[in-house]
């Protein structure tokens, strides 16, 4: 192979490692604002009184 064709495929690998780590970091955000909207539900709901 040429070093063209290594240095293309080298570049394409790290743009693919690129966009992974985005889409990681995209994912990992989502399940931060998740968990902490069902903490907030689940403290809204303790203070709520226990209607009898």
């Amino acid at each position: 192979m040429g070093d063209d064709a290594e240095y293309y495929i080298e570049q394409q690998e790290e743009e693919a490692r690129f966009k992974q780590s985005i889409k990681d970091e995209q994912e990992r955000e989502m399940t931060r604002k998740r968990i902490l909207r069902e903490k907030k539900i689940e403290s809204e709901q303790k203070k709520q009184p226990v209607k009898k």
